[in-house]
């Protein structure tokens, strides 16, 4: 892993610490990602206040209270993943109650009720919160305190820890969680894959400030065999995570707007009047019959190598 030297330690093993990226925002407010190679581990610097994090968790996130945030073919690409997904999952542990940590919008949490489980969501941010029950009519709570202990089947977090204050204590809660042979799975970036150490600060997952921590699989792993889980798969190809991840990383090393084609997706907005923002979108599109086979070829690859730009791993609670 490239990452610049300093004479900081870890507080965790007392490894070197080094700076693996940095990236100015378009408030012009700098953050960095501190990264110990021995641990496995990025922390953003400095880390967004409390207030900061809710309005970037706010609905407009979200973009709407039905939680749709992609054009028409994008979202139902997307939805068809989630269905994929509550497949797989189903199959490693019987349909019962499941709790989907940052549940946002709550599309998951209703394809899952809809396939036959028994649902709830954990959501911090109030505004997201109420609209996923008002929407979808989901029991949503704002801290796992409200749920019972050994209570659930199965739980997810998918691309939600990196955004956790406490990212240990979140998977020990879920350990208090989870019936006796209860599942989790847990999807996040991967700090160490291939994407993240050729694209650095261009890299599409690394989305600071947003991102307050950057796991590596080893970590991941590591963490879950220390509160008592057992691992049972590893996924680490995702086609739209990994896929998309190199695409946008890819013209974000160009120069272009940082992450333009992605936001075009998300709000379908052209921004015609900003001849930067515009040129840089028209730009992405028509880099696209090149630049979105080759990603499709990296992210295979970097699979083949267990270096994937995202993992997730399934992991069942000792009984």
């Amino acid at each position: 892993m490239s990452a610049a030297t300093s004479d900081r330690l870890c507080p965790e093993c007392n490894g070197p610490v080094g700076v693996f990226a940095q990236e100015k925002n378009e408030a012009e407010s700098s953050h960095s990602v501190s990264y110990c190679r021995i641990c496995g581990i990025g922390t953003t610097e400095p880390q967004p206040d409390d207030e900061i994090l809710h309005a970037l968790h706010s609905t407009q996130y979200y973009r709407n209270g039905e939680g749709v945030r992609f054009a028409g073919p994008v979202e139902w690409l997307v939805e068809g993943m989630r269905r994929w997904r509550i497949h797989r999952l189903s199959q490693l542990v019987h349909k019962g109650r499941a709790l989907d940590i940052g549940c946002g919008s709550g599309r998951f949490l209703r394809a899952l009720r809809l396939s036959g489980w028994e649902v709830a969501g954990l959501e911090l941010n109030d505004d997201t919160a109420t609209a996923a029950r008002k929407v979808h009519g989901l029991t949503v709570e704002a801290s796992l305190e409200a749920f019972a202990d050994k209570s659930f089947d199965l739980i997810t977090i998918t691309h939600v820890l990196e955004h956790i204050r406490d990212p240990r204590q979140m998977l020990a809660e879920c350990a208090r969680l989870l019936k006796p042979g209860g599942v989790i799975a847990v999807a996040v970036p991967n700090i160490e894959s291939w994407q993240a150490r050729l694209t650095q600060e261009h890299w599409f997952h690394l989305d600071l400030p947003r991102h307050l921590w950057h796991f590596s699989e080893k970590w991941l792993s590591k963490e879950l065999a220390e509160r008592g889980f057992s691992q049972i798969a590893v996924r680490r190809l995702d086609l739209a995570h990994n896929i998309f991840g190199w695409l946008q990383s890819l013209l974000n090393c160009l120069g272009l707007h940082h992450n333009r084609f992605y936001f075009f997706l998300n709000s379908h907005d052209l921004e015609t009047d900003n001849r930067n923002y515009f040129c840089s979108l028209i730009i992405s599109i028509i880099l696209l019959p090149l630049f979105l086979p080759l990603s499709a070829l990296l992210a295979i690859v970097e699979v083949m190598f267990h270096r994937s730009g995202t993992v997730e791993i399934v992991a069942r609670v000792e009984d």
